[in-house]
């Protein structure tokens, strides 16, 4: 049992500190994307993908472990909290899992947090610039321009030239 309750604390500990780096790749992706860096923003994405793989195969084992661990303590593993391991196990097991579980709450806590004030900065970013270009394409579009003998101009005005 105290092999696998350990196994159970060190992949607990492997997602939290996954989960923290995710963190920092997402205040690294803030800087990059208030600085319009989109090769640096291009990176930061791949080190986030291979984060989040590592990541789910630390959940796999972490739901294997779980499971052997509530047989163990004679738990229902279909329905299994790691409220109800930490319960059960015996110390020191108990406040080890316990200190971890709430490392890797507070890891996600975070996470989420940032997460989603990311998407508030992009989604801010995507109606700046859809903004932007509407402006751009109005001042484009042609006007009516008159001559000095009370007749439209063939043509008008243009911000942008179509032709290049």
């Amino acid at each position: 049992m105290s092999n696998n309750l350990e196994g159970l604390n060190e992949v607990l500990a492997l997602e939290a500190e996954l989960h923290e780096k995710l963190l920092v790749a997402a205040e690294r992706k803030r800087g990059a994307v208030l600085e319009g860096n989109l090769a640096g923003l291009e990176e930061i994405l791949k080190v986030e993908q291979a984060l989040i793989a590592q990541v789910e195969q630390a959940e796999e084992k972490r739901t294997a472990l779980t499971a052997v661990s509530a047989a163990e303590l004679e738990l229902a593993s279909e329905s299994v909290k790691m409220s109800d391991i930490i319960a059960k196990a015996p110390e020191p097991f108990a406040a080890k899992l316990g200190k971890t579980r709430q490392r890797l709450r507070a890891a996600l806590d975070t996470l989420r947090y940032r997460t989603r004030q990311n998407a508030e900065l992009l989604q801010a970013s995507l109606e700046h610039v859809k903004a932007f270009m509407k402006m751009v394409a109005e001042a484009s579009a042609p006007s009516a321009e008159y001559g000095s003998d009370g007749r439209k101009k063939a043509g008008g005005v243009r911000l942008l030239d179509k032709s290049a």
